[in-house]
């Protein structure tokens, strides 16, 4: 073998490496993944407990009418007064484990910061490239965005050979976490935000 055949050879390996290294280090949230073992379930909305990767534990609040509405004992001659109903209060907490491609989403896209400090427009390739890949929904984020105190908006997904019947929570994982924002927020709040300054309110309500 002549020395121009070795230095192809050697140049198509180095190059061949290259790639693989490419494609090697894409993230999930460049890459489309294979879902179709698996069914969407349900969504759900709640304030960021704890995360520890890949476990998320957060608190759900739950309003039910309690009590109200019993006419209350009138004299002869007046009306009947019905009781306003009460509204309770309840939270709970639940614990899911994120499927090892599940991608953590904001729903709303960061801010772009200028070399002056001040906001600038994003330029359409990185408002496109934020938003791969494609269906996931809102823009990329990262696991390490999770914080507690943070209201987050999970897509539940099950595997497709258990069913219905035999279905348990634990079961279920985690295939996108869409922050919404600190206090029940739309997104406006990025890590950039203060958690301390911001609201708390109740979770979005997800049927």
């Amino acid at each position: 073998m002549n020395g121009s055949a070795k230095s192809l050879i050697l140049a198509t390996v180095f190059s061949f490496g290259i790639l693989a290294m490419t494609v090697e280090a894409q993230t999930p949230n460049q890459t489309k993944q294979d879902w179709s073992a698996y069914s969407t379930y349900t969504e759900i909305a709640g304030e960021v407990v704890k995360f520890e990767d890949p476990s998320i534990t957060i608190k759900i609040t739950k309003y039910q009418q309690a009590g109200g509405n019993a006419p209350r004992p009138i004299r002869p001659g007046q009306r009947p007064q019905v009781r306003p109903p009460q509204i309770k209060a309840t939270t709970e907490e639940h614990s899911f484990t994120f499927h090892e491609n599940a991608l953590v989403r904001w729903y709303k896209l960061a801010p772009k910061i200028g070399a002056d400090g001040r906001k600038v427009p994003h330029t359409p390739a990185e408002i496109q490239q934020a938003k791969l890949p494609q269906g996931a929904p809102g823009y990329a984020g990262n696991r390490s965005d999770l914080q507690s105190g943070q209201w987050v908006n999970l897509v539940l997904i099950r595997p497709r050979d258990i069913p219905l019947s035999k279905l348990s929570e634990s079961d279920l994982q985690v295939k996108y976490a869409v922050i919404l924002g600190y206090g029940g927020g739309n997104g406006d709040d990025h890590p950039a935000g203060d958690p301390a300054t911001k609201e708390k309110k109740p979770p979005m309500d997800k049927k």
